[in-house]
């Protein structure tokens, strides 16, 4: 069931990207260099002053905040308007949208990786304008006539907040805290059988309906059980097992997310339960892809795993589950 299953390690996105890029012109560094002037063309013909990183993109410091935290290796929640050099906006989501995007500079966990290169440079409070060359941007990929194959991209960002793995955490903790008591989980009267307990591990678990078995599963025995996935933030469920079908496989194996084990470790046969879930459990950063609308391609292209087409970044997560047996 894809909505559970572990994938491992996110891949990295420069090193396919810079496979693919040599694969696909006989001569990249030809690419680079016709770029490179462009690049130079259009800040001379528009009087911008940009700095090129080591990494191969090109910036300019539009708001400067230089005793913000740094967003390297952090947790980054951002606004953005992404465009076409020279030409049309593509995406952008900006306060009007709500609030903004989050993501983890540094894991391998942003598209393109240009931005996630951008991000290591600013500071909590900054706007910055990223000039990314194709290499660093979508390579021969193309979407419509929005972006073309080998664009040069634009990116305006915005950094409203940098948090650490642990800031992150205590705040989703608080989330998961409001969501219990708005929800009443702890009335008994509303919400027999027993109050929610958190565990070691870090997840929430309510039991929904008592089972008969008498001891717990343990690690390397087969459960069999039937799920339904749903995110904490609007309910909407994204992965579930359908009718009388299981989902079979060993305990604590690493087959599955972590939070969904520790869920299951704690239940008996025949036990229904929900188990809450802060991202550490579950997807932790998964993968922000900007545009939203490349990761299908991304995903078929292997490029990225196929559970970041359902969940984002620091997802909360909620599984109501059925132990239906230990084998």
């Amino acid at each position: 069931m894809r909505g559970i299953t572990r994938f491992g390690v996110v891949l990295s996105i420069l090193f396919l990207l810079g496979c693919s890029v040599e694969n696909d012109f006989q001569d990249a560094d030809e690419l680079a260099v016709v770029e490179e002037s462009i690049l130079e063309t259009y800040f001379s013909n528009n009087d911008i002053n940009a700095t090129l990183d080591s990494s191969g993109i090109y910036y300019v410091v539009d708001t400067a905040n230089a005793n913000g935290t740094s967003a390297l290796g952090r947790v980054v929640s951002i606004y953005y308007t992404a465009s076409i050099l020279d030409g049309a906006t593509f995406d952008e989501h900006t306060e009007e949208d709500g609030d903004p995007v989050i993501m983890e500079q540094g894991a391998d966990a942003i598209w393109p990786v240009g931005l996630d290169n951008g991000l290591a440079l600013m500071n909590e409070g900054e706007t910055y304008t990223f000039y990314l060359p194709s290499s660093k941007a979508y390579s021969f990929f193309a979407f419509s006539t929005l972006i073309p194959a080998n664009s040069i991209v634009v990116f305006q960002v915005t950094v409203m907040q940098v948090q650490t793995l642990t800031e992150r955490l205590t705040e989703e903790t608080a989330t998961i805290s409001t969501y219990i008591v708005d929800s009443a989980l702890n009335d008994l009267d509303l919400h027999p059988t027993d109050s929610v307990e958190r565990l070691n591990s870090g997840v929430w678990i309510k039991t929904l309906e008592e089972g008969y078995g008498t001891s717990n599963p343990q690690d390397n025995q087969f459960v069999s059980v039937r799920y339904i996935g749903s995110y904490l933030e609007d309910g909407t469920v994204f992965d579930q097992t359908g009718g009388s079908t299981t989902f079979d496989y060993p305990l604590n194996t690493n087959l599955v997310i972590p939070g969904f084990d520790a869920g299951i470790a704690n239940m008996v046969e025949g036990e229904r339960a929900m188990i809450i879930m802060p991202s550490n459990m579950a997807y932790g950063s998964s993968v922000r892809c900007i545009p939203d609308y490349f990761k299908s391609e991304f995903v078929a292209a292997g490029i990225i795993p196929g559970y970041s087409l359902q969940i984002d970044p620091y997802d909360i997560l909620i599984f109501e589950i059925e132990l239906v047996s230990i084998n």
